[in-house]
């Protein structure tokens, strides 16, 4: 019933036989006679003979010859009513769902081959009442058409519209809404019934949570139960032993006076004496009175007493457990500007490198331009030379073993200025790490000189936290004089690294001292052997060749480069080279002097700073000697 929806629709009596009916509109004469007009193909249009062509013919016998079983075969066939497809369960309705379809819509849907209702068996029709209403509506509408049927060869094409409609459709179609409607109700009815259904599950679902949750207290609340009748029976227990203890006391007591009473009644006493000892006896009743009850109150106070001795051991350990956190952050407050000082240490010797390497890139690309010029104008000067030098060159042949020997004299001249250049770029390595070993001395001495006074003041506000500061401190005051004697042993043998530079410096300085000579030397006999030929007079280059060649001197000594060499060489042979061997010594006694006096300086500032920290080093100890309790050094 869930899965049924109504998409068709009950076709004619004469549906399978006679399709043409439904498409073209018109319909048979009242009379029932092939005779009329309308049978002729001549008076009708393109439309209705397509339709006769793919229409099916009828035989004129057969329909008059049918028997009563297959008209009601074909009346079965033809008021079948298809119901499918249900809106309640896959959510979409059918355009033609409650709504009677004319006969031109029922012959835009094709038959489907269905099972009839009268095939179906009867317990399965008893079980619905919509099933039992349509097999007797298909019974009454066999009874009534059975008799009604008429012999046809040709559709009649001259009725139009709906006149001849046969009044079974009207009444099958008015039953299919009826029925449809019907299982619309059921169907609706049974979506509120597993609606409910779905209700009546999750409610339940709730009260069996509802009843675990009850359990589950109920199994709580018999466990406490359990614990509260332990104690119950332990305090109970407790209780009467200390109730047997009372009477057994009591007894006794009891013994010990009759034992008194009896005592005292055997002695014969005088009658004087009974006024006093009941007196006395009165008394001691009192005092043993105030003696029960100031017990009683002295127990009151030991429990009290003891109740907020536990109270004050409480709080004494959440003191400590309080105190014990605070030394944690404490401690890890400390590290962490430890490790913020180490790391703007590290960010401050980051920024000064860059900053040298900045400046050094500035020298560099000063030092890279002015070498770009001064290769110009040698250049120039070179090329001149040779244009003068191929000029004279054809009018001297017979000079030729005194070029082979100035030849040789370049070579030399070349391999010694090498010489110089690399020796100069060893000095400037030496120089390059001597300042950078000093930036890292100058970088751990400012380390190790942090004042810890301020944080000593700041630590020591309370007794127990200055304790503990004060650990610390002295185990930071011993890690800074083992910082200090490390960094002495570092700067002894710093100084002894300077001495051994300086003892180089001071080798190398003579053996530049010794090329030089031997250079002035080599000049001054080119120079004679070049004054010493008549032809050659050059008086007005003389002068700009002697200046160029200094400054490709000073080039050299700056950069280095092999191209340098070679042209500086080649000036020098074509020129006087006395003026540049002696600007050659002077700038270099004056590199020397600068090194010397650099160096000097570094010197000076280690010391002085060496005297800061033996200065630390005397204030820590006046200390430790101001306070020999609280420091205990470690050597």
């Amino acid at each position: 019933m869930k899965s049924v929806r109504t998409t068709t629709t009950t076709s004619y009596l004469q549906n399978a036989q006679v399709p043409f009916y439904q498409t073209s509109g018109y319909c048979q004469s009242c009379s029932g006679s092939e005779t009329d007009v309308s049978t002729s193909t001549e008076n009708l249009t393109s439309e209705e003979r397509h339709a006769l062509r793919r229409g099916e013919r009828q035989d004129p016998q057969g329909q008059e010859t049918l028997a009563p079983d297959e008209l009601e075969d074909a009346a079965s066939r033809s008021n079948t009513l298809v119901i499918r497809n249900n809106s309640s369960i896959d959510g979409f309705t059918s355009p033609l769902y409650g709504k009677s379809l004319s006969p031109e819509r029922c012959t835009s849907l094709t038959p489907a081959p269905v099972r009839e209702i009268t095939d179906i068996p009867k317990h399965y029709l008893d079980q619905s009442e919509v099933l039992k209403h349509l097999a007797k509506e298909v019974h009454n509408q066999r009874t009534h058409r059975r008799g009604s049927s008429l012999s046809q060869s040709h559709p009649d094409l001259t009725q139009v519209g709906g006149a001849c409609k046969d009044g079974g459709a009207s009444a099958s179609e008015e039953n299919a809404t009826k029925v449809a409607n019907q299982l619309l109700e059921e169907n609706a009815a049974l979506k509120a019934e597993l609606d409910l259904y779905y209700g009546k599950a999750s409610r339940l679902q709730k009260l069996e949570l509802e009843l675990q949750k009850v359990q589950q207290a109920h199994e709580e609340l018999v466990c406490t139960t359990e614990k509260r009748e332990k104690l119950q029976s332990a305090m109970r227990a407790r209780l009467e032993l200390e109730l047997s203890k009372a009477h057994d006391t009591n007894r006794r007591l009891r013994e010990q006076l009759d034992a008194a009473l009896s005592q005292l009644s055997l002695r014969s006493l005088p009658e004087h004496h009974d006024a006093e000892l009941k007196k006395e006896v009165s008394r001691r009743d009192v005092l043993i009175a105030q003696l029960l009850t100031q017990n009683k109150e002295l127990a009151a106070e030991k429990e009290r007493k003891d109740i907020e001795l536990q109270a004050q051991r409480a709080t004494l350990q959440e003191q400590r457990n309080h105190i014990d956190i605070l030394d944690n952050a404490l401690n890890n407050a400390q590290a962490n500007v430890v490790r913020m000082e180490e790391e703007c240490r590290k960010k401050q010797f980051y920024v000064d490198r860059v900053n040298q390497l900045q400046k050094a890139l500035a020298n560099f690309q000063l030092a890279n331009e002015r070498r770009l010029q001064m290769e110009k104008r040698c250049r120039s000067q070179l090329e001149r030379d040779v244009e003068t030098l191929k000029t004279e060159g054809k009018t001297v042949v017979a000079s030729k073993k005194e070029s082979e020997d100035t030849e040789q004299l370049k070579k030399v001249f070349r391999e010694y200025e090498e010489k110089i250049i690399a020796l100069e770029n060893e000095v400037a390595k030496w120089e390059q790490r001597y300042l950078e070993e000093s930036t890292m001395r100058q970088i751990a001495v400012d380390a190790a000189s942090v004042p810890k006074d301020a944080k000593i003041a700041a630590l020591e506000r309370t007794s127990q936290e200055s304790e503990k500061l004060i650990a610390q401190v002295r185990f930071e005051k011993l890690k800074q004089m083992d910082e200090l004697y490390a960094s002495q042993r570092k700067c002894a043998e710093q100084e002894g690294k300077l001495k051994d530079l300086e003892s180089r410096l001071a080798e190398k300085e003579a053996m530049i001292k010794v090329l030089q000579q031997h250079s002035q030397e080599r000049d001054a006999a080119l120079q004679s052997a070049v004054l010493g030929r008549p032809r050659h007079t050059r008086a007005a280059s003389s002068v700009p060749l002697g200046s160029s060649t200094a400054s490709v001197a000073v080039a050299h000594r700056r950069t280095g480069s092999k191209d340098e060499i070679g042209s500086s060489s080649l000036a020098v042979v074509s020129s006087e080279s006395t003026s540049n061997a002696t600007n050659a010594a002077v700038s270099q006694a004056v590199a020397s002097a600068d090194a010397k006096r650099s160096i000097d300086e570094q010197l000076k500032e280690f010391g002085s700073r060496l005297s800061n920290k033996e200065s630390i080093i005397d204030a820590l100890r006046l200390e430790a000697e101001q306070r020999p309790s609280e420091h205990v050094w470690r050597v």
